[in-house]
């Protein structure tokens, strides 16, 4: 009997001394990784008062992974009072500097993600990401006075105010580039330049100069050829006249023709239906050479109801938009 008893102590005693060990072996680590996770935070907190709101995004998530991996090994230490003191020396400390910076790492972000945008002339997306930023902003406010957090150096909100400038500058460049949103008016020149494998190199002004519809191009549309056919029921002639200068010129001639012209309803739908008008002078279709210049009339039939648009080159890097509505 007193050999069993023994023999339960034994066990016993083992087994403590292993919980012991693994406990003691856990607060171990878990104080080893605090104590990296401090000299993280030192660094950290030198780059936030550096100012340099790229250097403190470049450090940003590096950061966030050792607090993770730091609160992994506290909540494996066994006793709440040693969690308690680890999280509170080593890891209450590296959320303060984190949460002293989210805000601007999160707009420096975002205007990353505009940018990328703009470059890719997604101009709705970049417009909406836009608005986010400015209600980023607010919040932010909001929270660092709530939450009475150290204020970060004035280099890191001019850098902020840098970028976000550039990009309303940009925003504003293409928010008033033309477009199906944006088209020109009557007596607008725009200028445009492309380089493709079909043209080459070129540069031209291109401007609406008259618009015609209704009863009143009908009219014009018959006196230039009596035979010329009457618009489909529902529908109307519209006879846009444009000019064009071609200003640079790499491959010879410059071919203009009315193919080049569609007609785009109001709720943005091609007319794509062939329609042949013969007798309108001047004509717009001509070859153009360097330093010519010509103006011309084309035609269109749409819905009698509709106030169409009219796109050149559609599809192609020189595409521009004309309000045809009249």
């Amino acid at each position: 009997m007193k050999k069993i008893i023994l023999s339960m102590f034994t066990v016993l005693v083992a087994l403590t001394l292993t919980v012991n060990t693994a406990s003691a072996s856990s607060y171990t680590d878990a104080a080893n990784l605090g104590e990296v996770l401090k000299t993280k935070l030192s660094s950290f907190n030198s780059t936030i008062n550096s100012g340099d709101i790229s250097l403190i995004d470049d450090q940003y998530d590096s950061f966030s992974n050792d607090i993770k991996k730091t609160e992994r090994a506290i909540g494996k230490t066994s006793g709440k009072s040693n969690r308690d003191a680890l999280n509170n020396k080593y890891v209450k400390p590296a959320k303060v500097a984190r949460e002293r910076v989210i805000y601007e790492v999160s707009q420096y972000r975002l205007m990353k993600v505009i940018n990328d945008s703009l470059t890719a002339n997604r101009v709705d997306i970049a417009n909406s990401d836009f608005a986010k930023l400015e209600r980023l902003e607010k919040r932010a406010v909001e929270i660092k006075e709530a939450g009475g957090y150290e204020q970060l150096p004035a280099k890191v909100s001019n850098g902020l105010s840098k970028i976000k400038s550039d990009i309303v500058d940009k925003l504003n460049e293409l928010n008033n580039r033309n477009s199906r949103k944006n088209p020109a008016g009557i007596g607008e020149t725009l200028l445009v330049e492309k380089d493709d494998w079909l043209d080459g190199h070129v540069k031209y002004e291109v401007e609406l100069t008259d618009v015609i519809t209704g009863d009143e191009a009908l009219t014009l549309v018959k006196e230039a050829n009596m035979y010329n056919d009457s618009p489909d029921a529902g529908m109307k002639y519209v006879l846009a006249k444009f000019r064009i200068k071609v200003l640079e010129l790499e491959k010879e001639p410059y071919d203009i023709n009315h193919a080049k012209f569609k007609a785009v309803s109001g709720s943005g739908v091609t007319y794509d239906d062939w329609i042949s008008i013969a007798g309108l002078e001047p004509d717009l279709r001509n070859d153009l050479y360097e330093g010519a210049e010509h103006e011309g009339w084309t035609y269109f039939m749409v819905d009698e109801n509709d106030e169409p648009l009219v796109v050149f080159n559609q599809g192609w890097d020189d595409e521009v938009w004309f309000d045809i509505s009249n």
